[in-house]
């Protein structure tokens, strides 16, 4: 089952390991090409796409399943009334825990006016459910884990739960949940009965979600500040590089970062060099997308004529290639050596990182008119979303990119949300 990929792919990611090789099965791979994604309804669509955004996952373009595809089939389940079944295909009703998973997984593209209106229209169904009591009735029982579910949901949108949609003559969310708690600290699914793990499980995640919140934390199925043997990521910290001197002022954070990250590293040599304005070769290039993507470089064999199966590089471009990150410059070269253009960057970026490509109509870019007809509608994105900055309104598209300038681009495309 599809589900059991992706709870597994979103545990192994809280405690700081890597959900691509999880006893040498990609699990992020079996999510975004699963053949039966909707066989569970519902919540196939919902934790696939906790899953795959806790640790921003990069899904290949020729994916299965891509964000937006994994989106709109989670928004046509909506039901008229607002609400989410577990299968509209179904014919099910509205649900209040499914209608509150799916805002959990919806939470992080409120831009994008198609899912705000459904998520606007999921709180007034929600909001329309709650009892008098601040509690909810599912499937005539009221429970615990509705109410965890409803403040998860708000948590993960950024919505106080002092919202006056969700305060009713009798309760809250919090007065009524603390209802279930017994004397022994864990939650009951029914009112007085017994502790219960599940119901004390939820509870626990709702509490901790809203926590984050208040606190501005990462929300709790983002998992980007996690590292490593499951602690917080380290502050930047500067490298010892023996030209650091040479780096620029405004490059200077963002190459450290990149190296923290992995992303970048020196060149080699006793005393390791960044060479921050040397131009970035499309060898490197491939070598910094399949980092930032965390794949590993596997084989040699990539189909091109001018990349030596020995040279360092042939991993990471044999894999960039097999995942459809980058191509060649003809069907049978590849042109390691060859400097990226601005351009290029922009547009293997923006489609690696799922952005819309067209957001902008008009760009105001000085050079518009130099930007490659293949290459605008990127150059746009990465323009006016801040991705990508130009210099005095020129963008400069056939300008190559030096290391320091990879170092910023890769460091801003790993902080957006």
């Amino acid at each position: 089952m599809v589900t059991d990929y992706e709870r597994m792919a979103m545990a192994v990611t809280a405690i700081g390991k890597d959900p691509r090789n999880i006893a040498g099965y990609d699990f992020l791979e079996k999510i975004y090409n699963h053949e039966r994604m909707k066989n569970q309804g519902t919540n196939g669509l919902i934790f696939a796409l906790l899953a795959l955004d806790a640790d921003k996952t990069v899904i290949p373009n020729n994916a299965l399943w891509t964000r937006d595809k994994l989106i709109q089939n989670l928004l046509d389940q909506q039901n008229a009334d607002g609400g989410f079944p577990i299968s509209k295909e179904s014919n099910a009703v509205s649900d209040i825990d499914m209608t509150a998973m799916a805002l959990q997984a919806l939470a992080k593209y409120q831009d994008r006016k198609e899912v705000k209106a459904a998520t606007d229209k999921a709180l007034t169904w929600l909001s329309s459910q709650q009892l008098p009591n601040g509690g909810f009735k599912a499937w005539g029982v009221e429970t615990s884990e509705s109410i965890s579910q409803v403040i998860l949901a708000l948590s993960s949108l950024g919505n106080s739960l002092d919202d006056k949609r969700f305060v009713k003559q009798d309760g809250d969310l919090l007065k009524a949940l603390r209802t279930y708690l017994n004397k022994d600290g864990g939650f009951a699914h029914g009112r007085g009965e017994a502790s219960n793990y599940m119901a004390t499980q939820q509870a626990l995640l709702a509490l901790n979600a809203y926590d984050r919140m208040l606190n501005k934390h990462n929300g709790l199925y983002d998992m980007t500040d996690v590292k490593s043997a499951g602690t917080s990521k380290p502050e930047t910290s500067a490298h010892p590089y023996a030209d650091k001197a040479a780096i620029a002022a405004w490059a200077k954070e963002a190459v450290n970062k990149a190296t923290d990250l992995g992303l970048m590293q020196g060149t080699s040599g006793e005393a390791a060099k960044f060479e921050p304005k040397r131009e970035l070769t499309r060898a490197e290039f491939a070598a910094l997308i399949v980092r930032y993507a965390g794949l590993k470089p596997k084989g040699t064999s990539t189909g091109f004529k001018d990349v030596d199966a020995k040279a360092w590089y042939a991993g990471y471009v044999a894999t960039a290639k097999e995942k459809g990150l980058i191509s060649g410059v003809t069907a049978h070269e590849f042109a390691p050596n060859q400097a990226i253009t601005r351009q290029e960057m922009a547009t293997i970026l923006v489609r690696l990182k799922g952005l819309p490509k067209n957001t902008y109509a008009a760009s105001g870019l000085k050079d518009q008119k130099q930007v490659s007809a293949w290459a605008l509608p990127y150059v746009k994105y990465a323009y006016q979303s801040g991705l990508m900055s130009g210099n005095d309104g020129y963008f400069k598209p056939q300008q190559h990119v030096t290391r320091e300038m990879a170092a910023v681009v890769i460091v801003r495309l790993h902080d957006i949300q």
